[in-house]
């Protein structure tokens, strides 16, 4: 299974190649595969929750460790 970031390029790499890419069809591309990304941490995180339920987790959710590490709002 490819990453969100390897289809990401795939896809840019598919578009630039056949087409002119306008500045949207670029930006929406990227918005696509940033919320792939996020999918996909966010799942991770979910998951070690389930399978180290022992552990002490420094963030309670997955908001909060998000925000902490990627400074989002």
């Amino acid at each position: 299974m490819k990453t969100p970031i390897e289809s990401l390029i795939e896809s840019l790499s598919t578009f630039i190649d056949r087409t002119k890419v306008s500045d949207t069809m670029l930006h929406n591309i990227v918005e696509e595969h940033l919320v792939m990304e996020k999918v996909r941490i966010e799942d991770a995180f979910n998951e070690s929750r389930k399978t180290h339920p022992m552990l002490g987790f420094k963030y309670k959710t997955f908001d909060e460790y998000n925000h902490e590490t990627f400074k989002t709002e």
